[in-house]
């Protein structure tokens, strides 16, 4: 089998363009963050203060990641304050990405999802997603909100 110069060519140059088109750009979509629960006792919660960045029209969504205790347990999301001057929006998701519940908390307020209905397994690690509405960027110096976990007591 022979091949000819150009169509080595051609496969270099398809792979080359291939390795450009998928090399990092620096890009950070958001937030990622691991909060540990895995100990946390009935009733008590894990909270954490975060100041949000705008990207395009909207925030960078964050998502909280977290661990149930062994054994299970029943969780919900919190927004317990809100100082970014626009509503929040709260996602509580399972693992298979179907979402548990959802509230807003106002500028100034928070809100709670609904508890999970049903024990979430020992080792599972569902979600917490925080964002803003379309066209609604934070405002201010240093725009913060305090974002919990809580096991149902």
């Amino acid at each position: 089998m022979s091949l000819r110069p150009n169509a080595l060519l051609a496969s270099a140059l398809a792979t080359g363009t291939a390795a450009v088109l998928l090399a990092p750009t620096g890009v950070a979509a958001g937030q990622y963050k691991t909060l540990s629960t895995e100990t946390l006792a009935p009733g008590a919660q894990v909270q954490v203060t975060s100041s949000p960045k705008n990207s395009g029209t909207a925030i960078e969504l964050e998502v909280y990641e977290f661990k149930a205790v062994a054994g299970g347990a029943q969780y919900r999301c919190r927004i317990t304050a809100n100082g970014t001057g626009q509503s929040l929006g709260l996602k509580f998701i399972r693992v298979d990405g179907t979402v548990i519940g959802s509230c807003v908390a106002p500028p100034g307020g928070g809100c709670n999802t609904a508890y999970s209905a049903t024990v979430i397994p020992g080792g599972n690690k569902p979600l917490c997603l925080v964002h803003t509405d379309f066209n609604r960027l934070v405002v201010g110096a240093n725009p913060t909100y305090t974002m919990a976990v809580q096991r149902r007591p």
